[in-house]
């Protein structure tokens, strides 16, 4: 039996074959956002001197986000080619959270949890507020991240100035904060949808009870 959850085509006779797919394409998808990280090191160092046009564009992205000024400030061998690196990183964002949202709804079709149930069984305040949380977690997540605060962070412990003051460190460091806050942003947005589509189901069907009662 087939139906679709936003537009998205299910069978639930064959959810092992969906769980596959969507491991394979979370697979692609990491595949291609390492390769479009990694051109980090291609990019000249004196990237903004050879193509003055680009100038307008990176001070634009600086001054609306946070993230860009960090980047700028802590590489300090490279920080036209860096801080390129990092506007170009935030406008391939569309692209990635919408990959995750598609596989997170193919993920609450083929998998069993207590969240998951909920939803299947349109509980409504369970929904709501683990998206409430959801949505806290990751404003808090991502304005620490842009802060710049978690490139320095160490895993043992203490802070490392020079963490991203390499093109590897770079790559690795920022290219691992980046798809970490792709995927909280796509995982919070999908659950907002969930919820949303939910409340209007709920309205839906109190609309029609109303009408029943005043045709009686």
């Amino acid at each position: 039996m087939e139906f679709r959850i936003w537009g998205i085509k299910m069978d639930l006779e064959n959810s092992q074959q969906n769980e596959t797919h969507n491991i394979f394409f979370i697979v692609k998808v990491i595949f291609v956002y390492l390769l479009i990280a990694s051109h980090i090191f291609i990019l000249p160092n004196d990237i903004l001197d050879r193509l003055p046009f680009l100038n307008s564009y990176v001070e634009f992205m600086k001054e609306h986000f946070e993230i860009i000024k960090q980047i700028e400030i802590r590489t300090t061998k490279f920080p036209q080619s860096g801080a390129l690196w990092g506007v170009n990183m935030i406008m391939v964002a569309p692209i990635f959270i919408t990959c995750f949202v598609y596989s997170f709804l193919l993920s609450t079709q083929n998998n069993s949890n207590f969240l998951l149930d909920s939803i299947r069984q349109d509980k409504i305040l369970i929904v709501l507020f683990s998206t409430f949380i959801l949505w806290l977690v990751t404003y808090k997540f991502c304005t620490t991240a842009f802060s710049g605060d978690l490139f320095d962070t160490q895993i043992r412990l203490g802070k490392n100035p020079n963490a991203i003051n390499s093109k590897f460190g770079l790559f690795f460091k920022g290219g691992a904060l980046y798809l970490f806050v792709f995927f909280w942003i796509g995982l919070s947005l999908t659950y907002l949808c969930i919820t949303t589509k939910i409340i209007f189901k709920k309205i839906k069907n109190l609309i029609a009870k109303f009408n029943t009662k005043d045709k009686k």
